[in-house]
């Protein structure tokens, strides 16, 4: 007999929803960031991890605040 191993811990849309949410943070941080030009390879990485985990933090906070208005996300 074979037994099949299964992880009710994994749900897809919610692991789809979270992967979303973080390419819409991803995109807005780097359309941001192209309006700064001259900053060398360092600064420009440092300064697109500062802005994605502050479009997540912004995200938590509405989807606290507005529920409904972030019901997807």
């Amino acid at each position: 007999m074979e037994s099949k191993i299964v992880n009710d811990d994994y749900k897809v849309l919610p692991t789809f929803k979270k992967g979303v949410s973080g390419v819409i943070s991803s995109g807005l941080a780097l359309v941001v960031l192209s309006c700064v030009h001259g900053l060398t390879p360092a600064q420009s990485n440092a300064g697109f991890m500062l802005l994605v985990g502050l479009f997540q933090s912004l995200r938590n906070i509405l989807k606290k605040s507005c529920p409904k208005l972030s019901a997807f996300f």
